[in-house]
């Protein structure tokens, strides 16, 4: 009985023990791996958004949006800017990536990891007010929905842009429509 030696089972006991702790460590450190991809891809989306939009609404200020339509179908939107000084601006929009050819010709490209989500084309939505009847000033708001693959919406992620602007400036008064939407936009569904 004085012998104080470790028995084949207690040494087995043991061998299992700390390897299922080391297993559960092992699982969390993956987990904390894919919470920082996930984030890591997360801000990489903002940035994107910040910068295309940012891209968009400095030509809107610089040159003065006085026009704007809009072609498109299920897999391309094409939405074209017309600017004073006869100047062009042309955003095209596909699943996976966003183009901008700028009013000074220069074209900017970002792409959309398909792992985050793809831009929803059919569900682009224009909107000009007036403000007023007899106001000097309108406002032209359109967003472009991005479907993130998660279980929630999450409209922080959509590019929006805005744009207020003289009415004088307008080539035609009737340049924007009230409420114009392209291809099967459905408020439901988008």
């Amino acid at each position: 009985m004085k012998n104080r030696g470790i028995t084949l089972v207690e040494l087995i006991i043991s061998i299992s023990l700390i390897s299922i702790v080391v297993l559960f460590l092992f699982r969390l450190l993956v987990d904390v791996k894919y919470n920082d991809n996930k984030t890591d891809f997360a801000r990489a989306n903002q940035q994107n958004r910040a910068i295309i939009i940012k891209t968009v609404q400095d030509d809107f200020l610089d040159y003065g949006l006085i026009n704007l339509t809009a072609q498109g179908n299920a897999n391309e939107l094409k939405i074209m800017f017309s600017y004073e000084d006869n100047k062009q601006g042309t955003l095209t929009v596909h699943a996976h990536d966003i183009a901008y050819q700028k009013a000074n010709g220069e074209i900017e490209k970002w792409l959309l990891d398909s792992s985050i989500g793809t831009y929803k084309v059919q569900c682009v939505r224009f909107i000009k007010n007036g403000f007023n009847d007899q106001g000097d000033f309108f406002s032209v708001w359109f967003r472009i929905p991005l479907e993130v693959k998660k279980e929630s919406k999450n409209v922080l992620d959509d590019l929006e842009f805005f744009y207020i602007g003289k009415k004088i400036d307008l080539q035609d008064g009737n340049a924007f429509s009230s409420n114009y939407s392209l291809g099967n936009y459905n408020p439901s569904s988008c």
